[in-house]
């Protein structure tokens, strides 16, 4: 049985046909142009090495709260130990704040920690 072309254009199963392909098309260019929109939202990021100045180690700072004062050391190095311990940290783990301030000893490297008989702190991440 042949159909001639106005019977297929007006038939149901043809404007379902078409209606789905337009839904798909729709969905793939509103993909395509909010992928293109979120690219150009970055700015570009880019990365430098700080420079740690050494400082003598008893320097302090002392800075207002609300409350009272808050007594922050001026880092001399990157990474932190105590005297009567084995293990270096970075300043903000926990280990690290545990330290007492009149035993504290930084270094500006791990190689230089583990040179003086250091080693890492396994509960400080990234170390």
């Amino acid at each position: 049985m042949a159909y001639t072309l106005p019977e297929i254009q007006g038939s149901r199963k043809m404007r379902e046909v078409l209606l789905l392909a337009s839904v798909v098309l729709l969905a793939f260019l509103s993909f395509g142009l909010g992928r293109l929109s979120a690219t150009d939202a970055r700015p570009e990021v880019a990365l430098c090495e700080a420079t740690l100045v050494p400082i003598r180690e008893s320097a302090r700072t002392s800075t207002a709260v609300p409350g009272g004062t808050l007594d922050a050391p001026l880092y001399a190095g990157t990474y932190v130990g105590s005297r009567h311990g084995s293990t270096y940290h970075f300043p903000w783990c926990p280990g690290a704040k545990r330290i007492n301030k009149e035993n504290e000893v930084w270094f500006n490297s791990k190689q230089q920690a583990e040179d003086a008989g250091y080693r890492a702190a396994s509960n400080c991440k990234g170390l």
